[in-house]
């Protein structure tokens, strides 16, 4: 829940970002997170320039069963886009899935609060349950950022039901424009207000695998 984020509303097209993206996985591939972090921000610019509309928003849908992780991405699934996306908070991950197959697994962190479900508004928890992809934001505060359909509308139920605001602007997004601490404290430590933060490395990632309309599930 970001205050300071804008609404998502369009996303960069692929056009003009291969070269630097195969900078990044060049420098993840060689173990240099340095050299990845700065091929990440060196695409801010161009991002922000290349911006199309993407994807429906869906919402409103019901919790569903947790499915377990199987397997690792491997070069086999490299060119493959996600059709849902699994998070599991106990174990501060992110799998992006095409049909069984996990094409793409990443460290992840959450609200400063980060046990139990979100419930209302500033409570600093990330949410809990089955939603949606359903918009993205290249000019966001943060190094890119994807909407997350919370609140469904269980979550407006109980928030209705205990006189609540349900809180939302809910993403899965990388680290601030404007950092206030050093980098290592990103990378290890729950710090948003409830949303799903990753490295920049591995937003362009999950950025580029993955398109509205795509289910989300989060577990504890």
């Amino acid at each position: 829940m970001n205050a300071r984020m804008t609404p998502p509303d369009c996303s960069p097209a692929r056009a003009g970002v291969v070269p630097l993206l195969a900078a990044v996985a060049f420098a993840a591939a060689t173990g240099s997170a340095h050299a990845a972090t700065a091929a990440a921000h060196a695409m801010r610019p161009m991002l922000a320039r290349l911006t199309k509309s993407m994807g429906t928003p869906l919402n409103g849908a019901a919790p569903t069963a947790g499915i377990e992780p199987a397997a690792s991405p491997n070069a086999a699934t490299a060119g493959l886009t996600a059709d849902r996306i699994v998070v599991r908070k106990g174990a501060h991950m992110l799998y992006l899935y095409h049909g069984d197959e996990i094409i793409g697994a990443y460290h992840v962190e959450f609200g400063l609060d980060p046990r139990g479900a979100k419930r209302r508004e500033d409570d600093f928890r990330t949410p809990e349950g089955h939603y949606f992809l359903e918009g993205r934001n290249s000019h966001s505060a943060y190094f890119l950022s994807i909407e997350v359909s919370y609140p469904n509308q269980r979550d407006e139920a109980r928030a209705q039901r205990h006189h609540w605001e349900p809180g939302g602007d809910i993403m899965i997004h990388g680290t601030p424009n404007d950092p206030r601490y050093p980098a290592t404290y990103y990378e290890t430590q729950n710090w948003t207000n409830g949303c799903i933060a990753l490295s920049d490395s591995n937003m362009v990632d999950v950025w580029m695998k993955t398109r509205d309309g795509i289910p989300i599930d989060i577990y504890p």
